[in-house]
């Protein structure tokens, strides 16, 4: 009657269906449904595949699908064909290995002496010792004993404890840090007087030495603010107060120069006005007073003046 795309074709246009129809209802693509009636296995994928189709197509239309898959797909000769629902037989198990037969007791020998106990004999070198049936020699026991001591749990013990130790000694030496930090006064209240009688204590009297009069350098720009550049022509002792701020307290040699920004008020404390002298936003104001005294001079961006201080930070 013609293979099996050709039945499949002749009972498909019995039944006036186009591939495209036939596409629709089994979800099967009408390239693969043509190959099927051409007899070209080459455009499925597998084997499985093409099998499923025609089942999939012989089913829609009606065929018995058994005979066109044996008629398709004939058996390969030399392999047993296996239905779908077979029940194959279980494997039988292998038989118990066969029991070493037993030697028969040896008879004693009056010449050689009793009898030995039957049971293998094990040989090794001296020192070696049995481990459950198995001989073992002091080298092999050493390395079994080092290899259970640097097992994978020992190691990740001695990780772990590790890494807990240096997480102590990382948080006492923060703890440690902390404390001082807060230990370490940062802000003072220290009145005209008490700055006065310290002035005195620390320093003496500076002697009269007049300095060459040379020209400060040149203070960088500053927009806005106070622009400080102060130079020390005399031994004296000098606070800095930035913005409410100390920021230097001490004694400074002959020379010494600072630059100094602030943006509201800046404060210069000394001991020896005639060795401290100033630039202040870009003009000279010379030294601050006579050599040897003892003065407060306050800049702001609108000038200088010597009123009363605030209390230094």
């Amino acid at each position: 009657m013609g293979t099996t795309g050709e039945k499949l074709r002749v009972e498909r246009e019995a039944k006036g269906l186009t591939l495209e129809d036939v596409e629709r209802a089994t979800r099967i693509r009408a390239k693969y449904l043509a190959a099927l009636e051409a007899d070209d296995r080459s455009a499925f994928v597998s084997p499985s595949q093409a099998r499923g189709f025609l089942k999939n197509y012989a089913e829609y239309l009606g065929l018995e699908s058994e005979p066109l898959l044996a008629e398709a797909f004939p058996a390969r000769p030399g392999r047993p064909v296996i239905a779908p629902n077979a029940q194959l037989p279980k494997p039988k198990a292998p038989p118990p290995p066969l029991k070493a037969r037993a030697q028969p007791p040896t008879q004693p020998n009056a010449a050689q002496g009793p009898a030995q106990p039957a049971g293998p004999l094990k040989l090794g070198p001296p020192g070696a010792t049995t481990r459950q049936s198995r001989l073992v020699t002091p080298e092999a026991d050493r390395r079994f004993r080092w290899s259970w001591l640097w097992s994978v749990d020992t190691l990740l013990g001695v990780s772990v404890t590790a890494a807990l130790v240096m997480l102590l000694v990382w948080g006492a030496a923060e703890l440690e840090l902390t404390n001082q930090l807060l230990a370490t006064p940062t802000r003072s209240t220290v009145s005209l007087a008490e700055a006065t009688a310290e002035i005195t204590q620390a320093t003496q009297t500076p002697e009269v030495t007049p300095t060459v009069d040379s020209p400060l350098p040149t203070a960088r720009p500053n927009a806005s603010g106070v622009n400080l550049v102060l130079r020390v022509d005399q031994r004296t002792w000098l606070r800095i107060v930035v913005d409410g701020t100390m920021t230097f307290q001490g004694l400074l040699p002959p020379g010494e120069l600072r630059e100094i920004a602030g943006v509201q008020k800046v404060e210069i404390w000394t001991a020896n006005a005639g060795g401290t002298r100033i630039l202040f936003n870009g003009q000279d104001q010379g030294s601050l007073g006579g050599y040897g005294d003892t003065l407060v001079r306050v800049f702001t961006p609108e000038g200088a003046s010597a009123p009363t201080p605030t209390v230094a930070p």
